[in-house]
């Protein structure tokens, strides 16, 4: 008897499904970062971000970032390795650069992704397809 609930338990916990973070994925515009609770909007680059199940693409000033190790949950945004091009420094085109990412806890409301780290919080905007 034992054992036949413990199998029905299981059976029922895994037939919910799991969130692995599907409304995060698409692409959205970065309007706003608060770094100690001051704003930067910026207003030099507009900055976009596109998640899909693995992969996180995103620009800077003038270079490109990506990753292919990306692991999306209902909460966290993880990923290990963040790959870029090197053509030039970013920060010299637009000092907002040097703070973007996009990495660690979210929260989506409506249309606005909310994303929060040690670099600050990160406000952005779904693009419509």
């Amino acid at each position: 008897m034992k054992n036949n609930f413990s199998l029905i338990f299981c059976f029922i916990l895994f037939s919910f499904p799991q969130d692995r973070g599907e409304n995060l994925f698409g692409k959205w515009q970065l309007r706003k970062i608060e770094i100690a609770g001051l704003p930067i909007i910026p207003n030099k680059v507009k900055y976009f971000v596109e998640f899909s199940p693995d992969n996180m693409k995103y620009n800077l000033a003038i270079n490109h970032c990506w990753s292919n190790s990306l692991k999306i949950d209902s909460k966290n945004i993880l990923c290990k390795d963040i790959t870029s091009t090197l053509i030039c420094c970013d920060e010299r085109e637009d000092s907002i650069s040097k703070f973007i990412d996009y990495r660690g806890v979210y929260e989506i409301k409506d249309s606005l992704l909310i994303i929060s780290n040690t670099k600050g919080i990160f406000y952005l905007y779904r693009m419509k397809d």
